[in-house]
């Protein structure tokens, strides 16, 4: 008889939730601008979520374009999604791997002179022409062709775009703030406006993208040709402060287990260095998850679980394996479930307010070692 697999720390993929979320934004962009198309991005394992499970549940629904950061998540992707999808390498692939950027029918960025022309002769000498789309820096800083003077910009853009072994089918930058501040969002679109400007007739035929999964639900008149969802997809809001116009679902519950519960006297000290004091007698719950499992030590002292759905404050350091939180006079017992991130999205913006981050880091570090579980609630 095959004993059942008991799991003390796992995430639950809600695909059902995943499937509300993109038919929604879709719905959404269609109203304003139905010419407009949506790339799926599935980086980083799909933030977490698990990029088999999500690009296949995607493309049942239509979806023939994808996101990744680098060759060995297209390869991925590719695995999983119709034979006939675009998939954009947004970050950097080795000019070595020009054949097989080729032969798999993946889009790279180009992001520089220097870029585009080893890519170029990579490309040559293997006797193939790469796809790639243009990434234009307009205040990110990161990659990209400057747009401070759209003019030279232009004039780069173009050299690059006439070399052997590459085709051009798409031109795009990224917005830095388009969770925050509208005035910066608008001053990089002037600039990303005044290379396609500069560019002129050469942008015919070329997909234009800037809207990243703010941008998107934010500055309809910046869609262009088509937008890059992310965060949103898998149900969290870019930022904890700005309200979204469409009503989304956290796709990821992440759970782990009471599996021990003591009393303290007052003075006894709790965790490595004996970072924390109890002021008072009081009882602890120790739960089966710590920082290798994407439990952040940053939670220390500051980070919450839900327990029978009411918050248990973390006490000392977190752990590699193991945490401790405050329990109260409340009923808990080893087994119960403690509730990391909830399925209305609440405890993961107080657990990133907690340690100075954001929503997308703390999905993107579940680890490995936390079994990925698909479900559907009703």
């Amino acid at each position: 008889m095959q004993n059942k697999e008991i799991l003390k720390t796992y995430a639950k993929i809600d695909l059902g939730a995943l499937e509300h979320n993109y038919l929604a934004i879709k719905a959404h962009i269609d109203k304003d601008t139905p010419q407009c198309r949506v790339m799926c991005v599935v980086k980083a394992d799909a933030y977490g979520h698990g990029a088999e499970n999500c690009v296949k549940r995607l493309a049942g629904l239509g979806v023939r374009r994808f996101g990744v950061s680098c060759i060995e998540e297209a390869r991925q992707v590719r695995r999983f999604a119709p034979e006939n999808s675009d998939i954009l390498i947004l970050g950097y692939t080795p000019v070595e791997n020009a054949g097989e950027l080729a032969e798999s029918g993946y889009i790279q960025t180009v992001y520089s002179p220097e870029y585009g022309r080893a890519l170029s002769c990579a490309a040559v000498e293997a006797g193939q022409t790469v796809r790639v789309h243009i990434k234009v820096d307009t205040g990110m800083n990161r990659i990209g062709f400057s747009a401070l003077d759209g003019a030279a910009c232009a004039e780069e853009i173009s050299k690059v775009t006439e070399l052997g072994g590459i085709r051009a089918e798409g031109i795009f930058t990224h917005f830095a703030c388009a969770d925050g501040a509208i005035e910066e969002t608008e001053r990089q679109h002037d600039l990303f406006a005044g290379v396609l400007d500069a560019l002129g007739e050469k942008v015919k035929g070329l997909c234009v993208h800037c809207c990243n999964s703010a941008a998107a639900m934010r500055f309809p008149e910046y869609r262009h040709d088509m937008v890059r969802v992310g965060i949103i997809l898998y149900g969290l809001s870019p930022d904890r402060e700005l309200a979204l116009p469409v009503s989304l679902e956290p796709v990821m519950t992440f759970m782990t287990t009471v599996i021990h519960v003591h009393s303290l006297k007052a003075g006894e000290r709790i965790s490595y260095g004996g970072s924390y004091t109890a002021e008072r007698d009081m009882r602890v719950a120790t739960l089966g998850v710590g920082y290798a499992d994407g439990f952040l030590r940053a939670f220390s002292g500051g980070g919450q679980v839900l327990i029978n759905g009411s918050p248990a404050p973390v006490v000392g350091r977190v752990c590699m394996d193991q945490c401790m939180v405050d329990i109260g006079d409340r009923e808990v017992r080893p087994g119960d479930v403690a509730v990391i991130f909830d399925s209305e999205g609440k405890n993961i913006e107080k657990l990133a307010a907690s340690a100075d981050t954001i929503c997308y880091e703390l999905v993107c570090l579940v680890g490995k070692r936390v079994k990925r579980i698909s479900a559907e609630n009703p």
